[in-house]
């Protein structure tokens, strides 16, 4: 019996010792998967576990696309938290001598939220550790090598249209409210154009491009952008069904063969060239395989092609079915390029931000210490005690994000002051 409380107490024991963790304070970013606290009073640098973001500062590795984006989204989070903890499993540092943690931002785990998100997946696993599971869980939904799986539809496709039996497949409104509901998944496998020779190469090149950016972004970021388009394209599909059909008096069954005709993964496909024009906008690829020419152009042309290709048609129920469907398959995009754009400095608070940030520095320029002796002017002055950065070059400022207004202190004061309301 006495071997058995041994046992368990032992097991408890040592669970309680790989369970220690810390709180800290926010110190200064690095990247999307490192940063620094202050862990009683201690900077150190730490190396989230069981993650890997793109990289951003490397000095080996050039920056990875959604580098910056990974690091943004990192420093965001732990530079405004309210409660950082930090969770160490049995090894506390690597090689590098970095401290190795869990990072728990305000009661959410900051490695799971960046997976979630697409900035990192899970990588760098040397043991059993505590949290792997619920990591693994998120990218476990997605499909890997998702383009050959599209590749292999679109063969069976083919050989489906050979048979005449093909429009059973297509995506037409009439009949999937009328009970054929298989029509809300098969007509993902529709051909989006005939079989040739250069249909065969565009399919190969769609393959690459995709997994190259499957590659980039992970899994699961590729797979909800892929399937985030083609959900669009469903939902502008019924709402282009319902626009003609019940508040323009047409033909329902009419109006809903005339939609499946146009609706194919052909946009959603054009969707993937365009991302990674956005990513790698200087590659250059060979347009007709002996014509040098970067994808950012390709992509231009294409996109104005399309435009010009709607325009054209002479029938203006046509364009507004073509126009709707191309924009319902390429909003997955558009959500993409907006978001990867630095769109927060047009919003009226960062601008207030800006502006009240330089009638700061304006202020400060104007009534910092002036040293007697070379009659410099401070540009940092700690709110506590005082001090300019010309008493003691050595010492650090910031401005406290918790403050209410522009509060500057030194390295000293940054995280003991009382915040201002």
């Amino acid at each position: 019996m006495k071997k058995v409380v041994v046992f368990v107490l032992s097991l408890f024991i040592f669970n309680f010792v790989n369970a220690e963790s810390d709180k800290a304070l926010f110190s200064k970013c690095v990247d999307g998967d490192t940063a620094y606290f202050l862990v009683n009073e201690n900077e150190i640098k730490v190396r989230f576990l069981a993650i890997d973001t793109p990289e951003s500062v490397s000095t080996n590795v050039s920056e990875q696309p959604f580098g910056k984006e990974a690091s943004d989204y990192t420093c965001n989070k732990i530079s405004n938290a309210n409660e950082i903890v930090l969770e160490y499993e049995k090894n506390k540092t690597d090689k590098y001598g970095r401290t190795l943690a869990w990072v728990w931002v305000d009661g959410s785990l900051l490695q799971e939220e960046l997976i979630k998100n697409g900035y990192g997946q899970v990588a760098y696993i040397y043991g059993k550790y505590k949290y792997t599971d619920s990591l693994c869980k998120v990218q476990k939904y997605a499909i890997n090598n998702l383009s050959l799986y599209i590749i292999v539809a679109y063969v069976i496709g083919y050989i489906l249209s050979l048979t005449g039996t093909v429009d059973f497949l297509r995506l037409n409104p009439y009949e999937i409210v009328h009970g054929q509901v298989w029509r809300i998944i098969t007509w993902i496998i529709v051909p989006p154009s005939s079989l040739g020779i250069f249909t065969i190469i565009m399919l190969f090149f769609y393959y690459s491009l995709g997994r190259s950016l499957e590659m980039t972004w992970g899994a699961f970021r590729y797979n909800v952008y892929i399937f985030s388009g083609m959900i669009f394209t469903f939902i502008g599909a019924m709402l282009l069904y319902v626009f003609f059909a019940y508040a323009s008096n047409n033909n329902p069954e009419e109006v809903g063969f005339v939609i499946s005709m146009y609706v194919t993964t052909y946009y959603v496909n054009m969707s993937i060239f365009l991302v990674f024009a956005a990513l790698y906008p200087n590659m250059q690829v060979l347009l007709y395989f002996f014509i040098p020419i970067k994808i950012k152009w390709m992509a231009i042309l294409y996109a104005v092609l399309l435009v010009v290709e709607v325009i054209q048609i002479r029938s203006l129920p046509i364009i507004i079915i073509r126009g709707v469907i191309l924009l319902a398959s390429l909003l997955n995009f558009l959500i993409f390029f907006l978001n990867s754009r630095n769109m927060k400095r047009f919003s009226y608070a960062e601008r207030k931000r800006q502006a009240d940030f330089r009638n700061s520095v304006n202020q400060a320029k104007s009534t910092g210490a002036k040293d007697s002796t070379t009659g410099k002017i401070s540009k940092h002055k700690c709110a506590i005690c005082g001090r300019t950065e010309l008493d003691n070059p050595d010492l650090e400022f910031r401005f406290c994000s918790k403050c209410n207004g522009n509060y500057e202190y030194c390295n000293e004061h940054l995280f003991t002051h009382r915040h201002k309301e």
